[in-house]
């Protein structure tokens, strides 16, 4: 994460929504987009340059990995109290 607050700092990542970051590539304002395959289509019409996937890069001799795709909710938590943990998914979690 600190890797990615100072690229946003210093300019070289962009920190907007989703949404805003797809159509940023698409009109060519950012050069590259990590998202998920279910944008793949929309994102090729929309651009009028080529676009591609390509693997996720690797850093030295690092293992590949890769986010598992499709919708998730992550809460992150600090501390060791479980007891919160619970209490955090119901009330975030909308039905």
């Amino acid at each position: 994460m600190q890797l990615y607050a100072d690229m946003i700092k210093d300019q070289t990542a962009l920190h907007i929504s989703w949404e805003e970051g797809c159509q940023s590539f698409i009109d060519g304002n950012c050069a590259m987009l990590y998202t998920t395959i279910a944008r793949r289509a929309s994102v090729q019409k929309g651009a009028r340059f080529d676009v591609a996937a390509i693997k996720s890069p690797v850093w030295g001799d690092k293992e590949r990995k890769v986010p598992a795709g499709g919708c998730f909710l992550a809460i992150t938590a600090q501390g060791d109290d479980q007891s919160r943990q619970p209490g955090n998914l119901k009330n975030t979690c909308t039905a």
